[in-house]
């Protein structure tokens, strides 16, 4: 990615240096003439014009051990603005709203409305009610990313396939509502743009994360960049099966390197417990893990065999992908270290011997933050910033 110095080229210039503060924090205008392979006067002079318009910011001085004063270094400013990053699933709806650098500043869920005809006022809703309860008055909510199970348009636009119905266009009814851009995206890609920006991805280019929400999708993250395949949904590696909601959550795979619901299968059959107790699947398998730990063998038994399904999935992935680093992320982290160590045996197990290095596995650490809507929130807030320079807005 270069600059082009030429006053022609300015929208070119102000959203490459844009999206390097984005991608990298806070930088020098050296570090970024660097990075972007140009003098840093050019980038000075793209610097002041965003530092006029408050899109970016001095940050704040690092302690500096050697002698003379550090030089400056710029970073986008986190005031400009609220972004708010939705998960919609049909059994939960999970918020945060983030600064216009992507930290998280308020967080709810609730569950899903049943009614298709009130998702857009219900989100709307849930969105302004919660950007009031933030109280920052001063900073005004300027974009929406949500993430979604399946297939989303081209365009970001349309649903193609997923819990709502096909060429459902949520973005165009909830901008209505809210009167702010509003972005789409498949969960899966969302979950691994968030590990690649915020969790242990920053420092590899081959990432594959595996969103368990009961169905399973796959980001895909190769060569420093996300693949997305047609309608956006590259890793829906599913089978059909029912959530036990009436609403079928994934397509047929003719060869599912997971299947889906492997969990609730087992509970059903055994008995184990009575699920509409719990509020959520993310507090089952929190109870599960406690109760393994306990040694009731049941609960062991259920969540080694869900220990299996992973690693056997991710066995399957490595020898297809060959990532650097699988990542799990969603329900299946309540599980906690247990399962986490187990699924790492098992995948070590079955690597050896075949892959030349084994990939680096662990478990989502960002789960506290939900990845998807984190994902949602950072890939808003390049989509806002693009559209602000194209439209002269700044």
């Amino acid at each position: 990615m270069r600059i082009v110095n030429s006053s022609s080229a300015r929208k070119s210039n102000l959203k490459v240096v844009l999206n390097c503060l984005r991608f990298n924090g806070s930088l020098s205008a050296s570090d970024i003439g660097a990075l972007l392979n140009v003098p840093s006067g050019t980038v000075s002079r793209v610097s002041n014009y965003l530092l006029e318009r408050k899109l970016i910011r001095v940050a704040k001085a690092k302690k500096n051990k050697s002698v003379g004063k550090p030089p400056i270094r710029l970073e986008l400013n986190p005031d400009y603005a609220l972004i708010a990053g939705l998960e919609l699933n049909e059994l939960s709806t999970n918020l945060l709203i983030s600064d216009f650098k992507g930290k998280v500043l308020f967080k709810k869920s609730r569950p899903t409305t049943k009614s298709l005809d009130d998702l857009p006022l219900s989100l709307s809703e849930l969105i302004e009610s919660s950007v009031r309860e933030l109280g920052l008055p001063d900073i005004s909510l300027k974009c929406v990313g949500i993430g979604v199970s399946g297939g989303v348009s081209n365009d970001n636009q349309k649903v193609m396939w997923s819990f709502l119905p096909k060429d459902y266009e949520l973005p165009r009814l909830l901008h209505e509502k809210l009167k702010v851009p509003v972005n789409i995206d498949n969960d899966a890609n969302l979950a691994v743009i968030a590990e690649k920006m915020f969790g242990k991805g920053k420092t590899h280019e081959n990432i594959l994360c595996l969103l368990d929400r009961g169905w399973v999708g796959l980001g895909i993250y190769l060569n420093n960049q996300i693949y997305r395949g047609k309608n956006n949904a590259a890793g829906e590696l599913l089978a059909h099966v029912s959530s036990g909601t009436n609403v079928a959550v994934g397509n047929l795979c003719r060869t599912p390197f997971i299947e889906s619901f492997g969990l609730e299968s087992m509970m059903r059959e055994t008995g184990y417990i009575d699920v509409s107790k719990f509020p959520s699947r993310g507090k089952i398998i929190e109870f599960l893990s406690r109760r393994a730990e306990d040694n009731d063998s049941a609960a062991k038994n259920i969540l080694e065999n869900e220990c299996i399904r992973f690693s056997e999935a991710l066995f399957r992935l490595s020898v297809l992908f060959d990532p650097d680093l699988l990542v799990i992320a969603g329900d299946i982290c309540s599980a906690g270290k247990l399962a986490e160590d187990n699924i790492k045996k098992m995948l070590a197990a079955k690597t050896a011997g075949i892959s030349k290095v084994t990939p680096e596995f662990c478990f989502s650490c960002l789960e506290e933050n939900n990845p998807v809507a984190l994902g949602a929130a950072f890939l808003s807030i390049g989509k806002l910033t693009d559209s602000l320079i194209e439209n002269n807005c700044v």
